[in-house]
Formats: structure tokens, C-alpha cells, sequence
């Protein structure tokens, strides 16, 4: 190879994002002093399972374009997280692979560890039974309606990894597909129709061919109205309408980094011609609390979308439906759950045909969805490398002060809101607005759970005629304490040390309390500001008399 640096600059980039993106058993013995190796990684068990048709094979139904989403997941992550995805199917092998088709992922992807054939949750004859136990988080793709449903042993080991905090994702299709796998399993039977809402076909919303079937096919090239079924293959996405919460957000799973979708809103999905249908918002309680569920987007369909070529499908009567519906267990200190409208979100049929930004965009779906159902200790983990990457690689002190060994006592309240808001700024770029609030959040629930749960944008609000005038901003209150947490590891004398599998369990402590530290001067600031805003206004009200 030439000299790296007379190599052109697209190609010394690609260069470097190839090496960076490489495996650590790959890194290790070209870079054996490299200090990431000794601070070990967080590992994300994932158990993928289908059952009918599906497959995790390269064929129509097979989704081996939606796997790769763990991959960029660790690339993503900079190796600090690793994903173990087991993939396991309700039939045999050749349903798992794809019938007919050699699977290019189970036997030979790095991060595809095994694959189950003829699975259960339990023990039954016949069956390889799988231990929920060995895994953080567990996804449910339904075809079958009845055959090989769950027994009532299986639901109850579900229910318990759900009750345990393991975080679930279930989706069918249209009528009863995927009954069989997830319409039994509690809150998931409610939070997604399992059935035909009506047997007048053409007034069933989940149905194949009625008039208000839920057909998000778009028009291709040339058309008025979508009339090919063959659209849902084509290069044009259909258009949802992402549910936007306070701060103009999008919930985290349709959350995307301004530099891959200026609007940083996922606003996109595969189209269909008949997709399934979530169910309205309910409440579920757990362990005593009660927590609603969100729909976090719509999905429209057109009016006149049929299919020339046959399949007797009524032209469409415009409408929407609910399409993504999420349920924060977390709340209740139990799992979180994903429910889609269908599979086809997924499948390589209406994968294949997008160009790569759009399939970065729907990847990035997928990503964030493994994310938000990640149990707390996989979260806690994961922020544990995003301090670090901040602190290390971000230069946030450096930006916000005159100088860097600034003694903490001596750095203004506004530099120090400074470091924080630079911190949020800096993961909005690299992983995606939302995400960016999410740290902020999380890192407050670290020290002051009731106000975290003031800054959450997403959190489940009651409904109230009259809501309280907000003279508090919030957000600049935790972007000092997150200041004052970078500041408290420049202290910690850690960076000098060199960072090792043993201090580095250490960096969250010590964020902690910087940001106790951070919001107690906050605290003080605010009443002082206070004491001086009422005597300006009582002597202001003296001299008017």
C-alpha cells in the first residue's frame, strides 16, 4: 500500500473508518497497548425469534438487512459495546434460514453467536428449550396465527423476563398475523390489534383487500395513485407522522443525528399494501405504579392505492392508524415495550429497493429501538464510555474556559452551563437530539430521580386544563451539574493515572458527584438571584406609592 499520508483525503478517511469500525479480537494484537482493551465492554445479549414464514436468511421474508443494524451498533458504539444476537426460529432450520437458501448470517457473522432451530420457552418435548435468563432483551416477529402458538407455560416465562426488566419488541402483520407468538403476551396483547376489527372485509382495517385496509404503498414513477403491489419494493419510502414532544423532540426511537436527516426526526418507514394496526393508548400497572402508553407515530394511508395486476384489492378510502406504539416499563421498574404495525418494516422485500440514505434512516429505527429496551444496567454501562468519549475526545473544558486547570471555585456559573450545554451539543451531532436529552436525563436520575423526571420529555403527563407557568429552566440546571461533572473527573486525577479496568468502574462515582456538586451551586445561584429579583421589585413597589 502507498504511504498513508499520499493517499487522497477521501481515502485516508475511509481508511481510518474501516480500522476503527474493526472488531476488537481483529485490533487487540495490532494495537496491544491500545488502553480500550483494558476496560472491558458492556455486552448486550439479544434473542431474535421468528416463527411461520420468516426467516433470518437473504430471501423476500428474511431479515438479514434489518441484523445488521447490531453491527453498526457497535461501530457506532467506538467497540466499547458488544452485541451477542442469537437468532432462533418456532420450526425447523430451514425456516430459519430461509427455505431453500444458505444463510450468509448464522454460520458466519461475527456477532451472530448462534442460532436455534424448533425453539420454546420452555421445556416441551421436541423443542430447544431457551433461557430467557441469558438474555438483556428479546424481539418477536409473528406470521403464524395460531399455529405453534405459545403455551401457557411459555407466556408465564416471557411475562417474568418482562417483569424482570428484560425489554421486549413485537410485531405481526395484517388480520391475526403473529397471534400465535405475541397476541397472548400481557400489555403486548393490548398495545397492537391480533384480529380483524370487523367481518365486513371492506370495513376491516387490518384486512388484505376492504376499501379501508391499512395500504401505505406510495405511487411510483409516473403514477397518480399507487396501483402496483410491487411498490412496497421500490426506492420511495412511505411518509409517517412522528408524535413531536416538548422541545419540538421526536421520541428516541425516531430520533436521528442532524448530519444523516437535517430534521433530526426518523419521518420515514418501508410502505405496504396491507399493514397491521396498533391499538389506542392504555394503562398497565406494575409493581404498583401506573404508566400509559404512547403512540409515537401515524401512518397515512392514500385514497385510490389498489393493484392492477390483480389480488382483488378495493381501492383505498384515505385514512390513518397508529403504527408505532411504545410502553415505558421503566417507570414501574419493569421492561419496555415496542409494538409495530408489521414485519414488513423489516423484511428484505421492502428493504432492497431504497437508496442508502433512506436505508441508513430505517436502520437507524433499528438501532434505536435496541437502545430504549436495553435493561437499566445495559444503559448505566453504555453511559459509563459516553462520559468518558466527552471527557477525553470532546475538548468541552478546553472550549469553555480561559484556562483548562481553572480551579472549580474560580469558573462563572455561565461557563461552567457552558461545558454541559457543549456536552448536549456534541452528542446531538453523534448520536441524535433525543438521545442527546436522554443523557441529560439519565444522568440526573443518578442523583435527583423526581427532578430527572421533570426534564423528560417523554414521560406520560396527565391531563390538566391549566398548566403552571414554568419560571425555572430546568435544562440549564442539569447542564451545570453535567459541567460541574466534567470538571469533578479533570480533578479526579484519573487522566494522569491512565485509565484501567480497575479505576474506570470509578468515572460514573465520580460524575455523580460532580453533579450533586453542580446542582447545590445551582441551587444557591438560583436564591441569590431570587433574594435580588424581590428586593428589586418590593423597591420598585415602594417608590410607585
Amino acid at each position: 500500500m502507498k504511504d498513508f499520508h499520499s493517499l487522497s483525503r477521501e481515502d485516508r478517511l475511509q481508511i481510518s473508518k474501516d480500522i476503527t469500525s474493526l472488531p476488537p479480537d481483529v485490533l487487540e494484537p495490532v494495537f496491544p497497548k491500545f488502553p480500550i482493551w483494558g476496560w472491558g465492554r458492556c455486552e448486550v445479549n439479544v434473542l431474535l425469534v421468528a416463527d411461520g414464514a420468516l426467516s433470518f436468511g437473504v430471501n423476500s421474508f428474511g431479515l438479514s438487512e434489518f441484523i445488521t443494524a447490531f453491527r453498526q451498533l457497535e461501530i457506532e458504539a467506538n467497540v466499547h459495546i458488544k452485541y451477542n444476537v442469537t437468532v432462533a426460529h418456532r420450526r425447523t432450520e430451514a425456516y430459519l434460514l430461509g427455505i431453500g437458501i444458505p444463510d450468509p448470517l448464522a454460520k458466519t457473522s461475527t456477532f451472530v453467536k448462534n442460532s436455534i432451530e424448533n425453539c420454546s420457552f420452555g421445556p416441551i418435548s421436541g423443542k430447544n428449550d431457551v433461557n430467557l435468563n441469558s438474555f438483556d432483551q428479546l424481539w418477536l416477529f409473528g406470521i403464524d396465527s395460531s399455529t405453534g402458538a405459545l403455551t401457557s407455560g411459555e407466556r408465564t416465562v416471557i411475562e417474568s423476563f418482562m417483569d424482570n426488566k428484560g425489554g421486549v419488541f413485537s410485531t405481526g402483520d395484517h388480520g391475526a398475523l403473529g397471534a400465535a407468538l405475541s397476541g397472548q403476551l400481557k400489555r403486548i396483547k393490548s398495545m397492537r390489534l391480533w384480529a380483524s376489527t370487523d367481518a365486513d372485509v371492506q370495513s376491516d382495517e387490518v384486512s388484505m383487500t376492504g376499501m379501508r385496509r391499512n395500504d401505505t404503498n406510495r405511487p411510483g414513477a409516473g403514477q397518480t395513485v399507487s396501483n402496483q403491489f410491487g411498490n412496497q419494493s421500490d426506492h420511495i419510502p412511505q411518509e409517517i407522522a412522528p408524535r413531536v414532544f416538548a422541545g419540538g423532540l421526536p421520541h428516541p426511537l425516531l430520533s436521528i443525528s442532524t448530519s444523516k436527516r437535517a430534521s433530526g426526526i426518523i419521518d420515514i418507514m418501508p410502505d405496504h399494501p396491507h399493514e397491521g394496526e396498533c391499538a389506542q393508548e392504555k394503562e398497565f400497572t406494575a409493581n404498583g405504579t401506573t404508566v400509559r402508553s404512547q403512540i409515537i407515530a401515524t401512518s397515512f394511508v392514500l385514497s385510490g392505492s389498489t393493484t392492477a395486476g390483480g389480488g382483488g384489492k378495493t381501492p383505498t378510502l384515505p385514512h390513518c392508524f397508529p403504527s408505532i406504539h411504545v410502553w415505558d416499563g421503566r417507570q414501574a421498574n419493569v421492561g419496555r415495550i415496542v409494538v409495530d404495525s408489521t414485519w414488513h418494516h423489516f423484511v428484505n422485500i421492502n428493504l432492497n429497493g431504497f437508496n442508502q440514505p433512506e436505508f441508513d434512516t430505517i436502520q437507524q429505527y433499528y438501532m434505536n429501538i435496541a437502545k430504549w429496551i436495553s435493561k437499566p444496567k445495559i444503559m448505566l454501562c453504555r453511559y459509563k464510555f459516553v462520559i468518558i468519549d466527552l471527557w477525553l475526545k470532546s475538548n468541552l473544558i478546553e472550549a469553555s474556559l480561559n484556562s483548562p486547570d481553572q480551579d472549580l471555585k474560580d469558573i462563572t456559573i455561565k461557563d461552567l452551563i457552558s461545558i454541559g450545554s457543549l456536552a448536549q451539543e456534541e452528542l446531538e451531532t453523534k448520536m441524535s437530539p433525543s438521545e442527546a436529552r436522554e443523557f441529560m436525563v439519565d444522568s440526573m436520575e443518578m442523583i435527583a430521580p423526581e427532578f430527572a423526571a421533570e426534564l423528560d420529555s417523554w414521560k406520560p403527563q396527565e391531563i390538566k386544563s391549566q398548566f403552571p407557568v414554568k419560571w425555572i429552566d430546568e435544562m440549564k440546571m442539569a447542564r451545570l451539574a453535567v459541567g460541574v461533572g466534567f470538571i469533578a473527573l479533570r480533578d479526579s486525577g484519573l487522566k494522569e493515572k491512565g485509565l484501567n479496568r480497575k479505576n474506570i468502574d470509578r468515572i460514573p462515582e465520580i460524575f455523580a458527584e460532580g453533579l450533586k456538586t453542580g446542582l447545590q451551586m445551582g441551587m444557591r445561584d438560583f436564591e441569590k438571584n431570587l433574594k435580588q429579583f424581590s428586593a428589586l421589585v418590593g423597591e420598585r413597589g415602594k417608590k410607585r406609592k
